[in-house]
């Protein structure tokens, strides 16, 4: 689901949604040889992560998984 939604939020540009699924996968180092699209939408997933992390909205939708 999390993928799903990355994609969905991401840019129709193909290389920025690998980025936006890679970025859980791609660490560190291994980033310094991807494309600049691939990194903007790894730069993507991020952004939507930390806001998406700390959103009253989805920490109550947390606790009613629980």
């Amino acid at each position: 689901m999390n993928w799903l939604a990355h994609v969905y939020l991401s840019d129709e540009d193909v290389e920025v949604r690998m980025g936006n699924i890679l970025a859980d996968v791609v660490k560190g180092r291994d980033r310094k040889q991807l494309a600049p699209n691939i990194l903007r939408g790894i730069r993507c997933h991020q952004a939507v992560d930390a806001f998406t992390d700390y959103h009253p909205t989805f920490s109550r939708s947390q606790e009613r998984v629980r």
